[in-house]
Order: structure tokens, then C-alpha cells, then sequence
């Protein structure tokens, strides 16, 4: 007899950076995909939020768009792509 595999294991899935609406913690939070809405871990509420709700493709190709249109908004753009991720990784 073959093993079972789990199905829910191999769905797609998110990783990112989340915060609670109600008590403004931020967590690290890996959800199925098209998770909008999570479980705050510090004081439970339904109120925890994607801080950036976009992959990182989307963020590329929306910065590529805006460097031929306005260098200036691209580059703002980038400093707070930039900031996020920094913000990420000292967690």
C-alpha cells in the first residue's frame, strides 16, 4: 500500500510580514493562499492584515512600469519595497 500524502500539505500557500489592526503587532505569518483576514497571535482578534499584500513579481513588474512612465515615483517606490524587506528580515 502506498503512503497517503496529507493534501493540505501541498496546497500554495503565503509568507509574509502581518499586522494586527486592533493591537499593532506584527508577525511573521504563513497562510493558505488567498488568506486575507488571520487570527492575531498576541491578542487573538480577526483582525490581522498582510502589510504588503503583493509577491515580489508584482512589486518587479509594477516598479519596471513605473520606470518608463516617472523615474522620480519609482524610485520611491523602490525605497519603500527596500524598507519592507529590511523590516522583514529583522524579525
Amino acid at each position: 500500500m502506498a503512503d497517503i500524502i496529507d493534501i493540505d500539505e501541498k496546497r500554495p500557500h503565503k509568507a509574509g510580514q502581518a499586522m494586527c489592526l486592533d493591537c499593532r503587532y506584527e508577525w511573521t505569518a504563513v497562510t493558505p493562499a488567498g488568506t486575507f483576514h488571520m487570527d492575531c497571535p498576541k491578542c487573538q482578534s480577526k483582525r490581522g492584515r498582510w502589510l504588503i499584500d503583493a509577491d515580489e513579481r508584482e512589486v518587479d513588474k509594477f516598479i519596471c512600469t513605473l520606470m518608463k512612465e516617472n523615474r522620480a515615483l519609482k524610485q520611491l517606490v523602490a525605497d519603500l519595497v527596500l524598507n519592507a524587506k529590511e523590516r522583514a528580515e529583522e524579525t
